[in-house]
């Protein structure tokens, strides 16, 4: 079943993308008889001189498969043939599934297990003993000197006996593959023999590890704080089952032959591991699923039935092999393809919730219906639909689309010109395909129609037993990449936003002021003292602390770069945002125009092109926000701050418009700090103008279609007649699902728009109309803006006084941190206050108030201590109190003193 489950994902999930010049190889099992298991030996050493091998499951003949295919002999594993020849080291790792229960659960962490890939019971040479005798064991040196000779066993009667081996030289390749991948991974690595019985044969492996690990690596693995142990085998097996996982665990042939069967279960599935075989010199790698070939499946296969099987350890053997094959060649491109590969299959289980009946099984047990899980053909579409939407909307997800240069496309027409793709210097492409394959020669890799990836070549090298050429792409097909009602790639929900309460565990038992206390009033909602926050002021605050956090911290990278006296910013800035196929681009220029500003707008999208950043998606990892701000603050630092600027594409996440008002309040304080210096003209008051350009979704869709097709056509004349510039292509021009789906990604935004407008008040503009009409709308916007600001003079006059909604919620993050400092330096006096709330305090509210409001008359002299009373009101704060203490002693006339006349007056 594995070699169709092979066909499509070629077909399916390869080919679409990457184009590869292949050296191919048949190991069926009729194959491998017809050469007399020539061909596999043929494929080891094609993997030898290429470096990639990718190989599907085979067939390991048993005397039942011997008589079914009418086979010669028996034939040994291609596996271990390839491995003994390779004398590599198989690396067995989980894939790691949330959705998929684990049948050890407290592995939370990857195992992973590296198999000893030569000799032991796998080369070994067995005879079957049928008469009484003597077996011993011969050594014959080639030097002629002395033979070894021992007695093996006498038989009395019939039985077996078996040879095996093992060489010094394949211990220490063993030995420095297993250092390596554990200083890879960063994790401790184990070795587990029976050198306890096989004091010589298992010793040897024990003595050779010691000895490389005190030499070569001891001081490499004590800087990473990680560490090498031996354990016997049955010691090692028990500890592996109680531990959480997180080390590498180095085994001898068979040993790691039945434990990574074991490892791969208790993970969730078989169909969960993948398999690569290193060289120690990890130049030369061979990948392959774990399991076998799944021969029941197919048999259901034949019989027309449905089936479902787990392609997930088959697709991870094409994207480990792809992946060696761009590292060997610094191949950025190819190896962004397989993580996106990787993450789609992952994406599809844990996203989609998409599981093939395995998968479903360890999740329903005895439950599992057949609702609960998809046919394999179904699952590989799901899986391809998600692929297709991972690269098309990747660069687009958070920041800004990622627009592809005409230097980046070979063209959008599949027979256009090929002097436009980026060249690559590549050696011999090695990988294997089908039942096994070489992939050779990756000369150029270039975009085309959905944002595919290709690595070009002239020809497709067809091995032996392979008739059939590389399939090429239907339009038809790739037209309707997403159409249907599946549903593809499911962004995670939001996650809940814990709510900001201080770690103070002293207060908590004051009732809050909503709590209605003494019961007057009592509800589930409000008798919790911890949730006095609505989940909005919650998140709110969150979002305010993760803000204040990012922004500091490109402030500061800012500030020690530049200097505190020449972070002199634009003194108008134009922030530009709005809808696919609004415009954007067509007004920016406009707007710089009409506004007089002469510095280049800044996009955001070009600042993800900086060396650094693309180091950083090359790498597969997302671009922070702390990144994009001080990339953005540097940009606008080297405009001229004399005359203003517009920024495209900022800002688009919630901590990004925190960000922006944390900007606009930090040039806000270098006015107050340089005014009356000779510098303050550097530093105007700062005036940010808001410009948000909207059109619905079918507008948009029409607009980004009909661009897409007059550009088409434009770099056609140009291409033809070889006059004029080629224009800026871009992937979601030709396709109305991804365009639709790039709208998607605005919507998601817009509620942090909503936010800035209550920071920054500002109107949508209509930008369906006319160019003119549009900018006359911006043009009135920007008016309307300056008509709620202050003139230069005035505001100078009063901007030293904060803002009253400066205070608000920031105002609470300085509340905490006085209670805890309290709470840590002065704990004693911190109980007395709280004492006093209780006693003096909360009845007279419980009686009086139950608004949570109330004027306290009081004599204490507790209040005579002002730090006391801050405290006190600090507490009656945190619990969402109006108190007012009145310790003013009054004196009332109660008699007159007949004598003096005195008037007696009571305190």
């Amino acid at each position: 079943m594995t070699r169709i489950i092979w066909d499509k994902i070629k077909n399916n999930l390869i080919f679409p993308y990457v184009q590869l010049e292949i050296k191919y190889y048949d190991l069926g099992i009729q194959n491998r008889d017809a050469t007399n298991d020539q061909v596999t030996i043929d494929a080891a050493e094609a993997i030898k001189k290429y470096n990639v091998g990718i190989k599907c499951a085979t067939i390991t003949p048993d005397e039942q498969r011997v008589k079914e295919f009418n086979l010669k002999k028996m034939w040994r594993s291609p596996n271990g043939t390839i491995r003994n020849i390779l004398n590599g080291v198989v690396f067995r790792e989980p894939i790691l599934l949330k959705s998929v229960p684990r049948v050890v659960p407290n592995w939370t962490k990857p195992i992973i297990i590296g198999r000893h890939a030569f000799g032991d019971q796998y080369r070994a040479t067995e005879i079957i003993i049928d008469r009484p005798g003597k077996l011993k064991l011969l050594f014959e040196p080639s030097d002629d000197t002395n033979q070894q000779s021992e007695l093996v066993y006498e038989f009395l009667s019939p039985g077996v006996s078996m040879a095996m081996f093992n060489t010094d030289e394949s211990i220490t390749g063993f030995a420095h593959s297993s250092f390596q991948m554990a200083l890879k991974v960063e994790m401790p690595l184990y070795l587990s023999t029976k050198n306890t019985i096989l004091k010589k044969y298992d010793g040897r492996f024990k003595d050779i590890f010691q000895e490389i690990f005190e030499r070569d690596y001891k001081g490499k693995f004590e800087a990473k704080n990680i560490w090498y142990e031996h354990r016997l085998i049955d010691d090692m097996v028990a500890q592996a089952l109680k531990s959480s996982g997180g080390f590498v665990w180095a085994t001898k042939n068979y040993d790691g032959d039945v434990q990574s069967d074991i490892l791969a279960q208790g993970y969730g599935s078989l169909g969960l591991m993948t398999s690569v075989l290193v060289t120690p010199d990890g130049k030369t790698m061979e990948a392959e699923a774990a399991h076998g070939t799944v021969t029941r499946h197919y048999r259901q296969h034949q019989q027309g039935k449905e089936t479902s099987t787990n392609p997930i350890a088959s697709i991870f053997a094409w994207t480990r092999g792809l992946a060696h094959r761009a590292t060997l060649d610094g191949h950025q491109e190819l190896l962004k393809f397989s993580q996106d590969l990787e993450r789609a299959c992952i994406e599809t289980v844990d996203g989609s919730g998409k599981m093939t009946k395995d998968l479903a099984l360890s999740l329903h047990g005895s439950n599992l219906k057949r609702e609960h899980y998809v046919t394999t053909d179904e699952f590989l579409d799901h899986i391809s639909n998600n692929l297709k939407y991972i690269i098309s909307l990747k660069e687009m997800s958070r920041f800004s689309s990622f627009v592809l240069k005409p230097s980046h496309l070979t063209s959008c027409v599949r027979n256009a010109s090929s002097n436009m793709s980026r060249s690559f210097s590549s050696r011999t492409m090695p990988s294997f395909l089908n039942s096994q394959s070489v992939l050779k020669n990756t000369k150029r890799i270039t975009l085309s129609q959905r944002n595919k990836f290709f690595i070009s070549s002239s020809t497709l090298k067809q091995g032996i037993g392979n008739s059939s050429t590389r399939p090429t792409a239907d339009k038809s097909k790739t037209t309707k990449s997403l159409a249907g009602n599946d549903r593809i790639y499911q962004r995670p929900s939001t996650v809940d936003i814990p709510k900001i309460r201080p770690n103070i565990t002293a207060i908590r038992n004051l009732p809050t002021a909503t709590a209605r206390v003494n019961e007057i009033v009592t509800s589930p909602a409000l008798t919790n003292g911890e949730q006095h926050l609505t989940e909005d002021e919650g998140q709110r605050i969150n979002e305010i602390k993760n803000a204040k956090l990012i922004f500091n911290q490109a402030w500061k990278n800012v500030e020690d770069a530049y200097g505190r006296e020449n972070l002199c910013l634009p003194r108008e800035i134009i922030w530009l945002m709005g809808a696919p196929g609004s415009g954007k681009g067509t007004h920016t220029d406009l707007i710089l125009k009409a506004r007089g500003i002469t510095n280049p707008a800044i996009c955001m999208s070009a600042l993800l092109t900086t060396p650094d950043c693309q180091e950083l998606i090359n790498k597969g990892k997302m671009i922070s926000d702390g990144k994009v701000l001080e990339n953005l603050l540097r940009a606008l630092l080297d405009c001229d701050p004399t005359v203003g600027c517009l920024v495209d594409g900022f800002p688009r996440t919630d901590i990004q418009v925190e960000c922006l008002k944390l900007l606009y309040d930090k040039m806000h304080e270098l006015r107050r700090d340089f005014w009356g210096t000779p510098l303050q003209d550097k530093f105007p008051r700062p005036t940010f103008r808001i410009c948000v350009l909207y059109v619905d979704e079918e507008v948009s869709v029409t607009r980004q279609v009909q661009r897409g097709l007059q550009i088409r056509e434009h770099n056609a004349v140009v291409r033809r007649t070889g006059q004029g510039e080629l224009m800026e292509e871009r992937v979601t021009d030709y396709d109305e699902l991804l365009i639709r789906a790039r709208y998607q990604i605005f919507r998601e935004h817009f509620g942090a728009l909503m936010k800035l407008g209550k920071l920054f008040p500002f109107h949508l503009i209509n930008a369906i109309g006319s160019i003119e009409e549009v900018m006359r709308l911006i043009l009135k916007e920007f008016e309307y803006q300056s008509s709620l600001e202050l003139d230069q003079k005035t505001y100078d006059s009063i901007a030293h006084i904060p803002i009253a909604t400066k205070i608000g919620v920031h105002a609470r993050q300085d509340l905490i941190s006085r209670l805890e400092h309290y709470q840590d330096t002065e704990p004693g006096l911190f109980m007395k206050a709280i004492e006093f709330v209780d006693n003096n305090v909360i009845p007279t509210v419980q009686r009086h108030a139950i608004s949570g409001q109330a004027l306290i008359r009081t004599t204490s002299h507790q209040l005579e201590n002002q730090h006391l009373v801050d405290m006190i009101m600090d507490v009656l704060s945190e619990r969402g109190y109006h108190v007012m203490f009145d310790d003013r002693v009054r004196e009332t006339p109660v008699r007159i003193n007949p004598d003096t006349w005195e008037i007696i007056l009571e305190k």
